[in-house]
């Protein structure tokens, strides 16, 4: 039966003679006599047997008479009577649970004191419960529907994920690849957060319970005292309503609200919040108010724009030339406004982002129809978004919490596919590589802040250009010191041969013991940072001020780029140079490996684009050497950036290969009490998992490290076997196959072998091929997917060659046929001569000392290289009726049994399952293969 909803209860002024309810009208319709034919009146004699009724909605607008969040209400005539007669039952209009509530009335004490423990169920779960067509778990109090029947693995990462939110604790949760850690994480989450939303409705009905009853205590005290009658309560105030001396003796116990807890979830990249949302979608959560984060270049569907170099500035000279337009101030030639952003609304036109999922995607195909800007029309779903997707740097990265006004006190972080995070925390926070401190990107910075300046059509006000200055005059200080150091220090720089090419050298110089006095020299140190920050909010100010209506010019706007570069500059610092407020010792400085790169490059003719390098002769002739300077913040310890998750109530870190998993604690200075290994969704008569060592007993062994890729007679050889090892396992696997290397360099060489002795020619007749690093740029990229996809279901089917830690071994979802074999080539560890890994090898093992649960310098570099091999197997198998194999091509895993314990559980129980031959030669794995294959296919 169909449940009535009941409403506020008010006096209808041409019905004094019974109680009566509106029930769906607006505040101001109750005040207009003309409006009683456009509402619904109901008598006291329809309310006499109450339904269970049922909350539709608990975010409503201001000024809507909202529905009671409670089922089973009994209402006798008294009752009724009493509710009737006032006139002053007020809702909040809030967007948070209690808002659904009558609040704020001691009129209202005698409803709610009339509940019972009964009536506080909500009807939602009940529903839910009742529902046989889905599958329902109660978890720790919890109803969680899921969108089809939960694997184990996933029952236990719900149960210690409810458990976390729970009790506030924090999550380290390792799950295979394809057994669905994504749905788990949806359901469970947002279960919680609807129970929390019911528990604190009935903490505020218990509240007003108690209320009501500490109000009837004391008037009878006060009747007792004084033996005679209280006149009926006066409707002219609600202090005339309680009896003086009650109204003194009643204690200020205010009801504080506690907002439901948002759920920030973050993945690496965009691509995967696509897949979240999707899963999202198929739940029956799908109408939970989301919001994505994403920036205007993502966003964004102006042409003019995408085809700029820079589509924000662009995007800032739309806006600025559409201010204009509203003034009615006349454009220049070239001033263009964005007929997009000019076509938005206050409120978002994107009425399906209020009560469902969606994507970046289709919200840019609603701009491209309705004309308007995608990223003005996802802005307003910020505001009640109960989950919030987002990328590491958006919750990782302190400056880009504060512009989006992100909070996560009290609020859940899930960090998704976070076996990098580490990695991630220690980028955010570093100085390194194409984002280091060097000459040319501070004369960048320079060139724009001065450009900035010069195309103005009006002198910024008097605290805006001191600002610029100041901070112009800072990085001109820094630039003059690099070029210091590049021109006339000359000794204490070492060759560093393993990053130096044919026309480059680069040399190193180590600075950890001069640089805060070299810094506090140029005015860059510790305490000029705090005054450097304060020039940069007032440009950042700037970006976002509105015009001036009382201008005809734009507002002055200094260079986006200009001011991020400078941003991701002082935030180093401030990390560098924090203190430790009670000692006043640097907090973070031992926590960075600190040197100066210098960069020789010989040119063989004069550069046509003179801004590439910055160089001392202002003519150079060719073979002139060119020199570059950088200086290098290299962030060791990830918790310098990690720590500001401490203020969230619970912190998720997931992924589907976080082995060694005690390293997560220490890494990032953080305590997570719940942890859990689950295992695989497959039996292992659905996985063949195998190491080969050589194609025949005879062969040598497939070893594929630096020295056998160095020694020209090792290459010839193994490069060969290889072939022959590719080829066989293409006519025994159907379908897709997986070819996964270490680097990029390996398959150009690779490629370039088998193109002269016609090995590629011969492998085309087998199967179509895909190269993944020919491939780099997004278009061409989704382009070659496709067609991966398609071929892979003819007969022939396809090989996709990809590079460990590439994109397609880290975030792209491959289903049943696409990968029905993942064959890896080798281990992919990083360059163990390379300054940055030496750096943190030292100060993991110096960590070592005093910290055991630290990884040692020779653990982290294996750990590394592991869990992205561990991350490529996981592309093969997706659910529980999937079936595929891993074939392991190194014989180190064989030549070194520790080698096996880095690997994944489940690929570790598929190494060991008897009756097949897991390791050794092709020749004698080969027959086990195709007998795997045959019953499953």
């Amino acid at each position: 039966m169909p449940c009535p909803v009941l409403f506020e209860f008010v006096r209808a002024p041409d019905y004094s003679d019974c109680p009566v309810y509106y029930t769906g009208a607006s505040a101001s319709m109750l005040d207009d006599s003309n409006s009683e034919e456009d509402t619904q009146i109901i008598t006291t004699a329809d309310l006499q047997d109450t339904l269970p009724i049922q909350r539709k909605s608990t975010q409503c607008q201001p000024g809507i008479v909202k529905e009671v969040c409670s089922s089973h209400l009994p209402m006798d005539h008294s009752c009724s009577q009493h509710l009737a007669e006032d006139n002053d039952l007020s809702f909040i209009s809030s967007p948070d649970l209690v808002s659904t509530l009558p609040y704020g009335g001691d009129e209202n004490d005698e409803f709610w004191e009339s509940l019972t423990q009964d009536d506080l169920n909500h009807l939602d779960q009940a529903e839910i419960n009742a529902r046989q067509d889905e599958n329902v778990y109660s978890i720790r109090g919890c109803t969680v529907v899921f969108p089809y029947v939960a694997y184990q693995s996933q029952k236990e990462m719900m149960e210690k994920l409810i458990e976390g939110v729970q009790s506030s604790q924090n999550c380290l949760l390792e799950s295979p690849t394809g057994t669905g850690k994504t749905a788990a994480l949806i359901c469970a989450l947002i279960a919680w957060q609807l129970k929390f939303q019911q528990d604190e409705e009935e903490r505020f009905v218990t509240w007003r319970k108690e209320r009501w009853a500490n109000r009837q205590a004391l008037n009878r005290t006060w009747e007792e005292g004084k033996n005679n009658t209280i006149p009926s309560p006066s409707k002219k105030s609600r202090a005339d309503e309680t009896p003086p001396k009650v109204a003194e003796k009643m204690p200020e116990n205010s009801f504080q609200e506690q907002p439901v807890p948002v759920i920030y979830y973050a993945t690496r990249t965009h691509s995967q919040i696509k897949q979240v949302v999707k899963q999202l979608s198929q739940t029956k959560y799908k109408n939970t108010p989301m919001m994505i984060l994403a920036s205007r270049k993502q966003t964004c569907i102006n042409p003019t724009a995408l085809a700029s170099e820079s589509v924000e500035n662009t995007c800032q000279k739309f806006r600025n030339a559409y201010g204009k337009v509203q003034r009615k101030v006349q454009l220049k030639e070239k001033e263009a406004t964005c007929p997009f952003y000019a076509g938005s609304l206050p409120e978002s036109s994107f009425k399906k982002g209020y009560h469902s999922t969606w994507d970046i995607e289709e919200i840019k195909l609603h701009g491209e129809e309705c004309g308007s800007c995608p990223y003005q029309e996802i802005r307003p779903f910020q505001r009640n978004a109960r989950i919030v997707f987002c990328t590491y740097n958006h919750v990782l990265s302190n400056h880009i919490r504060k512009a989006l006004k992100i909070s996560l006190s009290g609020n859940i972080v899930v960090f998704d596919e976070a076996h990098n995070i580490e990695d991630n925390c220690r980028s955010i926070a570093s100085l390194s590589g194409d984002q280091a401190l060097s000459l040319n990107k501070v004369n960048s910075i320079l060139f724009k802040f001065d450009e900035s300046m010069l195309l103005q059509e009006q002198q910024p006000p008097p605290h805006v250009q001191e600002a610029l200055t100041s901070l112009t005059m800072a990085f001109k200080r820094v630039f003059n010191w690099l070029e210091h150091q590049l021109q006339t220090i000359t000794t204490g720089f070492v060759y560093i041969p393993e990053d130096s090419k044919n026309t480059e050298k680069k040399f190193k110089r180590d600075i950890s013991e001069t640089l805060i006095e070299e810094m506090v020299k140029i005015q860059f140190g510790p305490e000029e940072i705090r005054q450097h920050w304060r020039n940069y909010f007032v440009l950042e100010e700037q970006q976002f001020a509105g015009p001036d209506p009382t201008s005809i010019s734009s507002p002055f706007i200094v260079d986006s780029d200009a001011l991020r570069a400078a941003k991701s500059i002082l935030f180093t610092f401030s990390l560098l140079f924090k203190k430790n407020p009670v000692t006043s010792e640097l907090l973070y400085f031992n926590d960075y490996a600190k040197f100066l790169i210098k960069t020789v490059k010989t040119l063989k003719k004069a550069p046509l684009n003179r801004s590439a390098f910055l160089i001392s002769s202002k003519n150079p002739e060719p073979d002139t050497e060119i020199n570059n300077i950088q200086l290098n913040l290299l962030c060791l310890n990830p918790a310098v950036v990690f720590e500001n998750m401490s203020s969230a109530r619970t912190v998720v870190v997931t992924s589907g290969t976080l082995s060694p998993k005690h390293s997560f604690a220490a890494e990032l200075n953080t305590n997570f009490q719940l942890e859990l290994s689950a295992n695989h969704v497959l039996g292992s008569d659905r996985i063949f998992s195998c190491v080969i060592n050589n194609c025949s007993r005879s062969d040598k062994r497939l070893k594929f490290n630096a020295e056998s890729l160095q020694n020209e007679l090792k290459y010839a050889d193994h490069q060969d076997q290889l072939f022959k090892i590719i080829l066989r396992v293409s006519t025994q696997i159907p379908f897709g196959i997986l070819v996964f290397v270490p680097s990029s360099t390996f398959i150009t060489r690779l490629k370039t072998e088998w193109i002269r002795n016609r090995n590629l020619e011969r492998l085309r007749k087998v199967k179509d091929l895909f190269f993944e690093h020919e491939n780099r740029h997004p278009n061409e990229f989704n382009s070659m997917m496709t067609s991966y996809r398609e071929k892979v279901e003819v007969a022939k089917g396809a090989i996709l060659f990809a590079v460990l830690r590439g994109k397609v071994s880290e975030g792209v979802d491959f289903k049943d046929n696409q990968a029905r074999a993942v064959l890896t080539i080798g281990i992919p560890f990083a360059p163990c001569t390379n300054i940055d890994i030496v750096a943190k090898e030292r100060y993991n093992s110096t960590k070592k000392m005093t910290n055991k649960s630290y990884l040692s310098g020779k653990e982290w570099y294996n750990a590394c290289a592991f869990r992205a091999l561990n991350q490529a197997f996981g592309r093969c198998v997706r659910h529980e009726k999937d079936w595929g194999a891993i074939i392991i091509v190194e014989s180190r895993f064989t030549d070194y049994s520790n080698y096996r314990h880095y690997l994944s559980k489940w690929v570790q129980e598929s190494l060991g399952v008897p009756g097949r031959v897991t390791n050794g030669s092709l020749d004698e794995i080969i027959p086990h293969l195709e007998r795997f294959v045959q019953k499953l296919c």
